[in-house]
Order: C-alpha cells, then structure tokens, then sequence
C-alpha cells in the first residue's frame, strides 16, 4: 500500500519483471475453478449413488490439479526472478509456494478418495471422508482468487500501465487473414466485436421483444424493449416531427448498436 524508497517507491519494485497475469496465472485460475465444479459433481453422484460419475469427475479433478501443479512450476522455472530477489520475490514465492503445497495435500486427499470409491468405501449417508476432501479443495479454490488478485493482477498493473499504450485498445490485430489484390478483408478482433454487437441487438429485437407470445399486457422484457423503443422515437418525433418517423429504423438501430460497442 505504501512502498518504502529503498525499493523504488513503487509495487512491484523497479528492476523487477514480473509474471503477466492474464497468461498461465490465468490459465490456473480457470482450471481450479473448474476442478471445483468437477469436485461438486462427484459430490452430488455420490449422494445419488452413481459409482461410474463420481470415478469420472474424480479422475477429472485430480488431472486438472495435476495439471495445475505443473504449470505452478513451469511458471517458477521461467520467472526472471528468484525468492532471493527481495520482498517481491519472497512474497511472491511464499504465498504461491504454500498455496501450490496445499493444492498437494488437496490432491492427496482427492486420490484417496477415488480409491475408497472404487472399493465401495462411500455410501450414499457416509461419505464424510469425501465432503472433507471437498471441502478442503474449494478452500483451495478460493485462496487462488485471492492470490490471483493480489499477487499476479496488482503485481502485473504497475508493469501493463507502464508498457502498454491506452491506444493499444483501438489497434486493429487480424485473426483470419484474407485479401485480395490491394483489398483486405481479413477478419479481426474489430470484426469479432461488430459481430457480437450485431448479435446482442438482433437478439433484444427478435428474442425479448416476442417473448410476450403477443399479449396485450408486456412483461418486464417487452417493457424494458418499450422503453428503449420510445426513447429513440422521441427523438426522432422531436427533432423531424411525425414526419420523420420512417427514419426511426436508421437511428434506432445505429444509436444502440454504438452504445453498445
């Protein structure tokens, strides 16, 4: 929260380069949260007396902590730093490194029960040894979010702000390359948001503006689409009067397509 000088003033410190955030670290982050529904959907064939289901989410599970804990140390083996390389450096190893040796315990505890599992261990009433093991991995998960945001996202801000220009936003990256002759038709990341934007209002139009099934009394949706129907066409009426009204589709669509870009 307040930086000495001895380390720059800043947090991370000055010299050091550190890990980006939305690469591995988040790569992690999906996988512990998906282990967790994994996790839960064993729990839940348990208590319904499914052998098959609980072996297969548990295998998932425990792959995906597997996995988890490979990527920890392919992380630590390609850092620029060390737990030597001052308070960054010991922060950051200690609060991952316990992290990452409780995901080990979790793991643990996780293969036991898919042995006591496959010998019939668990009943559909006693299964305690499982919900504790369950337990302790959606603490793990949670902890994660935690280190997530203050370890890697914090510690990676400082950094993004100072080598990443704010107009990289607008930089136009091609995903699908296309062209012809002189013209360029590739599909980019511009292309993707026109294509989400297009979709978000054609869905507004055609899903919720019909959801009534053409009832004279709207419900919520339809009076929320009223509004935003009437809102344009008061502008228009305003500004161009009644006559104008065949102009309404051309700001209509426009106006919210913008807005939602």
């Amino acid at each position: 929260m307040s930086p000495v000088p001895e380390i720059g003033s800043v947090w991370p410190p000055k010299n050091i380069e550190t890990l980006n955030a939305w690469e591995i670290p988040f790569l992690n982050t999906l996988i512990l949260l998906s282990s967790g529904v994994s996790v839960t959907w064993a729990h839940h064939s348990i208590i319904a007396g499914s052998q098959r289901n609980t072996l297969t989410a548990l295998a998932i599970t425990i792959g995906l902590a597997v996995f988890f804990t490979l990527l920890q140390l392919f992380e630590y083996n390609s850092s620029s730093f060390s737990i030597y390389d001052g308070i960054y450096g010991s922060t950051f190893f200690m609060a991952t490194g316990f992290h990452g040796f409780h995901v080990f315990i979790g793991t643990c505890f996780l293969f036991v029960c898919f042995f006591r599992v496959l010998f019939y261990h668990f009943t559909k009433q006693h299964h305690f040894g499982f919900e504790a093991a369950a337990w302790y991995w959606h603490f793990v998960d949670v902890v994660w979010l935690f280190l997530f945001v203050s370890i890697y996202w914090w510690g990676n801000l400082l950094m993004f702000m100072s080598f990443y220009s704010p107009l990289e936003q607008f930089e136009i990256i091609p995903i699908v390359p296309v062209k012809f002759f002189f013209l360029d038709f590739s599909f980019s990341n511009s292309s993707v948001l026109l294509l989400i934007s297009f979709l978000f209002i054609f869905f507004i139009v055609n899903v919720i503006s019909f959801s009534g099934n053409g009832f004279i009394v709207p419900n919520r949706y339809q009076i929320i689409f009223e509004n935003l129907y009437r809102f344009i066409l008061d502008i228009v009426q305003e500004n161009l009067g009644k006559t104008g009204q065949s102009f309404f589709p051309f700001f209509f669509f426009p106006f919210y397509f913008f807005a939602f870009l």
